[in-house]
């Protein structure tokens, strides 16, 4: 029942959020109540000279800290409350038929793809904007891919269908990936620039250099304690200042380099350690997702240690702060070795800790499909080469839109051809059996009440386009589409054509002709084609 559950979930979430805002605005007038009070307390203690004025100050300025630590952590669980409220409610409308918030992948729209442009795989109202959940640019990539190499070898598409069945019983666990996942917003490069940063070589520093800075904190704090009993060793930590300066200014530029680099990947690293943290905390039964649950939990650690390192490299953004650790103790050059250190022993890690995020953050975008719909059928991989459906219909069109048809096609049905008068679903029934074929081949379930299929190549020429930029006429785009498929057909590939009113940019005398040479043609390989067609003669 995934409507209800969407429509119970945003109830929750809903009251949840209304609580969550009185208890921010509780917090905001503590916040300013103890600010005032440190305030005035510090002001009587130091007009009466009160030492229990000055400690009630002090305590104040403790707990308005406190508070305001508080504040931010309330404040992330509202934004990610209202993100879970928005989930929910898109879901609602989805199962609607309106999917047009989701992200529609434009930029893996290709109408020179053998199958994706005709079948409308990419793009607004599309396949795969019905699909995507994606939090991530990988994990929306690796999804389009998944789709882009349907279908996958026979004990895949069965492991894939198991996968899903079980990650499919958690949409509270996807709910949470998903809301964590948008809180922060990732660029496509901000992956590839961390593990860049991590591949890079080792900075080396000189010998010279490698024990000045292992000696001015002991110098420094030698300085500082021995102060405490002679005043006259200021002077010395003056030296040793000037001197520390004087050093870091010949690195500052490299440090600035360095910081810079890195420096801008914080908040990306942070939203990944939150979502291996829910990948961690969840319990899978399948052995594939407990194998990606298991190389997330073996390089969180690492990679907290690594979002650590980048935060205290970040004190130097603080002017004071920044100052006073690196006047006394070279505290960027510290950082930097470790980060350094951490490079050679972790950067594979990397690999590994992302892999795991985009590998979930794309099956959960399959998971939502399989749990919105209950009523799809897992479809069975035949051993013949045969198409067995019942009740095949197109899984974007509302059940009070759709038309379900029967298909049974075996090595021996060469060519099909369809046909019917104007707007009676000849191209939509096209589009049903290929785009079911392309679930099926990616593991997913189709929308029919029960299919065996032999897992098959899909090859389209049904909605051909002309160039002007390649100075290409229609009649010969399309005859370069049948070109390729005849190739595929001769070098022995196993292929399912579906082809809508072939020929359609030459005459009804030259159409005729052509289409039947094409079909004595097909006729002679292996796959099977579809045709749909106005030709009656034909």
């Amino acid at each position: 029942m995934p409507l209800k559950f969407y429509k119970n979930r945003q109830l929750i979430f809903e009251q949840k959020y209304q609580s969550l805002k009185k208890n921010l605005l509780i917090l905001s007038l503590l916040r300013i109540f103890t600010l005032i009070a440190a305030i005035t307390f510090l002001i009587i203690g130091i007009r009466q000279n009160s030492v229990l004025f000055s400690i009630l100050s002090f305590s104040s300025f403790i707990l308005f800290t406190a508070l305001v630590i508080h504040y931010k952590k309330k404040q992330y669980i509202q934004s990610k409350t209202k993100a879970l409220i928005d989930i929910n409610i898109k879901e609602i409308e989805s199962l609607k038929g309106n999917f047009s918030h989701f992200n529609p992948g434009t930029e893996f729209l290709n109408s020179e793809h053998e199958f994706t442009y005709d079948l409308d795989i990419f793009g607004v109202g599309s396949l795969f904007q019905y699909l995507n959940r994606s939090c991530t640019p990988e994990g929306q990539n690796e999804l389009a891919g998944k789709l882009l190499s349907s279908p996958l070898p026979d004990d895949q598409i069965t492991e894939q269908q198991q996968v899903l069945k079980d990650l499919a019983k958690f949409p509270e666990f996807i709910q949470d990936f998903i809301s964590t996942g948008k809180l922060t917003e990732v660029r496509a490069d901000d992956q590839r620039e961390i593990s860049d940063w991590a591949g890079t070589e080792k900075i080396s520093y000189s010998l010279f250099l490698k024990i000045y800075i292992f000696l001015v904190p002991v110098i420094n704090v030698g300085i500082i304690i021995s102060s405490f009993f002679s005043s006259s060793v200021i002077s010395l930590l003056s030296i040793s200042v000037l001197i520390t300066i004087f050093v870091y200014s010949f690195y500052l530029k490299t440090i600035n380099h360095y910081h810079d680099k890195i420096s801008k990947r914080q908040e990306v690293l942070k939203k990944y350690i939150q979502l291996n943290k829910i990948i961690v905390n969840q319990s899978f039964t399948h052995p594939k997702l407990k194998d990606l649950q298991n190389k997330s939990k073996k390089s969180l650690h690492e990679i907290q240690k690594l979002s650590r390192l980048i935060n205290s490299l970040d004190s130097r953004l603080n002017m004071l702060m920044g100052f006073i650790l690196n006047a006394l103790f070279l505290f960027d050059f510290h950082i930097i070795q470790k980060l350094e250190k951490w490079k050679i022993m972790n950067s594979a890690l990397l690999k590994e800790f992302f892999h795991a995020t985009s590998s979930f953050d794309s099956l959960n975008s399959m998971a939502v499909y399989c749990f919105n719909h209950p009523e799809f059928a897992w479809p069975e991989i035949a051993d013949d080469s045969t198409i067995n459906a019942t009740d095949l219909g197109h899984p974007l069109l509302l059940p009070s839109k759709r038309i379900c048809s029967d298909l049974h096609i075996t090595r021996e049905h060469k060519v099909l051809i369809i046909t019917g008068a104007n707007m009676a679903g000849k191209s939509t029934f096209l589009r049903s059996v290929g785009v079911n074929m392309l679930l099926a081949g990616a593991g997913l379930p189709v929308c029919a009440s029960q299919m065996k299929f032999s897992p098959i190549k899909l090859m389209t020429g049904m909605r051909t386009t002309d160039s002007l930029a390649e100075s290409e006429s229609y009649f010969f785009a399309e005859l370069k589409r049948l070109k390729k498929i005849i190739e595929a057909l001769q070098n022995e590939e196993t292929v399912l054509v579906l082809l809508d009113e072939i020929l359609k940019g030459t005459n009804s005398s030259d159409k005729h002709k052509g289409s039947l040479a094409l079909i004595n043609q097909l006729l002679k390989y292996k796959g099977n084609t579809i045709i749909a067609t106005h030709d009656l003669e034909l």
